[in-house]
């Protein structure tokens, strides 16, 4: 019987959940910056990347199929940037050339005050994630390795 080489809602990315910290993933520039961090969404205790000041985790994968109108790649995913400044999502090819890039803007404003007594209290910032969802088009053939970089936003010097 013929077995597709992936059935849709396969996920290309290996532990992009971060249920298992940073397994499979590399810390690129500035790894003290990197962590796996627990935070509440909807109730439920998830798991989340977070990074500070230009810091980075990359991981290769190599596509099944050829890009094209039966075979077509889509990144979803949930990611709150705490900074005023976006992060990214770089898409690159094996050897470096650039395919995309995905900004990931600054959520809506906090309310400091509210942060404020929140940390005072002991509590966590509430976690206010966007969903993203986007379709990756770009020339590619079947086993290109691509890479795929979270890169977060530069600190202001202090």
């Amino acid at each position: 019987m013929f077995e597709p080489v992936i059935q849709a809602n396969d996920s290309l990315v290996l532990n992009g959940d971060f249920r298992e910290g940073l397994e499979f993933w590399n810390k690129g520039n500035n790894g003290r910056e990197i962590s796996v961090i627990g935070e509440v969404y909807e109730d439920v205790q998830i798991k989340v990347l977070a990074a500070g000041n230009l810091a980075s985790v990359h991981q290769t994968f190599t596509l099944p199929l050829q890009p094209s109108d039966s075979a077509r790649y889509v990144l979803s995913f949930m990611y709150e940037t705490r900074h005023t400044e976006p992060g990214n999502i770089l898409i690159t090819a094996e050897d470096g050339t650039p395919l995309r890039e995905i900004p990931l803007p600054p959520g809506s404003a906090r309310d400091a005050a509210e942060e404020q007594v929140r940390i005072a209290n002991g509590q966590p910032l509430d976690f206010k994630p966007t969903f993203c969802s986007t379709s990756l088009e770009f020339p590619g053939q079947r086993e290109d390795k691509i890479r795929l970089t979270i890169v977060a936003p530069e600190n202001a010097d202090p």
